[in-house]
């Protein structure tokens, strides 16, 4: 956390974000038709999100190699889209792999956010990983089609995948890749669960994040997103709407979603580690027979969960 924190404050300095004189740009979010892009400081306090930031990095990383020993071709081509003031991971791996090896093209719908991520590469001599800057909406931006997309990384999600455009990102780009690059994070699955409130939170609150200390009951995954069903998703006409049955020695307990993200590989974020992988408690499924769940895009994205008691 300290390092993260050090990090973070760096950045900030070297941006400006760390001062007043311009705020209004940087605390401003952009509500599109995919969801929201959130504001280039609280993007940038992203980082302080300790363990988010150590798969996303370790996991990016592990991409990369991937995709070296995978292709000949030479850089190979990262997209970083949502990448922020910050442009974290690739500011960090650009000390890792040279531009021979690996180019990035960062993208970010915010001006101000692209703005910083520029300032920063030249800032600190790195100008020559990146390929380009682009000003755009990642859930409709086209890659040059002359140029294979070997990764793309996507981190623009809250818990449950509410509120900002990770799926529709993810749905427009991954189609994008060339065959055998890799989507980063490389799965996201949300799966609906019953839970002891009592048991829940107290093994929460005590630190202790075993399952030995909870009552849980996994109704099924609702939503799986890799760079394969991203690419499914993509040609259906809607998400689907699982109906699952919830047995009758459990109806009593209420409802939650669970997200669990895997980077890539062996990297990824366990549950309460992260804002991204805490519990998203849902009210009024207490008692019902089956559940229904589909995903809602636009520029609201959320779960949509109704009781189907019907006999």
């Amino acid at each position: 956390m300290a390092a993260s924190r050090e990090l973070h404050d760096l950045l900030a300095r070297e941006t400006g974000l760390d001062g007043d004189k311009i705020a209004g740009a940087h605390e401003a979010d952009i509500m599109l038709p995919s969801g929201k892009a959130i504001a280039p400081r609280s993007a940038a306090a992203c980082l302080l999100d300790a363990a988010r930031t150590v798969a996303f990095l370790r996991g990016t990383e592990a991409a990369l190699r991937t995709v070296l020993a995978r292709f000949p071709q030479r850089p190979v081509e990262m997209l970083y889209a949502g990448c922020g003031p910050f442009a974290p991971f690739a500011l960090m791996l650009a000390t890792r792999f040279g531009p021979a090896q690996v180019r990035a093209t960062l993208l970010d719908v915010n001006p101000s956010s692209l703005g910083c991520a520029r300032a920063l590469f030249e800032t600190f001599g790195l100008t020559d990983f990146v390929r380009a800057y682009v000003c755009a909406d990642a859930a409709t931006y086209v890659w040059p089609r002359e140029l294979p997309l070997h990764v793309v990384l996507v981190e623009a999600m809250q818990r449950a995948l509410e509120h900002e455009p990770q799926v529709a990102i993810s749905l427009n780009l991954a189609p994008q890749l060339t065959a055998g690059g890799i989507l980063v994070p490389e799965r996201i699955a949300v799966d609906l669960c019953l839970y002891d409130p009592a048991r829940e939170f107290a093994a929460a609150d005590s630190g202790d994040l075993s399952e030995a200390r909870r009552i849980r009951v996994c109704l099924g995954t609702v939503l799986e997103l890799t760079a394969d069903s991203a690419r499914a998703l993509a040609r259906a006409t809607e998400y689907p709407a699982p109906v699952l049955d919830v047995p009758a020695e459990t109806r009593h307990l209420p409802a939650m979603l669970r997200t669990a993200i895997t980077a890539f590989g062996h990297h990824s974020i366990g549950e309460y580690a992260s804002g991204l992988t805490n519990p998203f408690p849902l009210n009024g499924l207490a008692g019902a027979r089956r559940i229904r769940t589909r995903y809602a895009g636009g520029p609201h994205p959320v779960f949509r969960c109704e009781r189907m008691d019907e006999a």
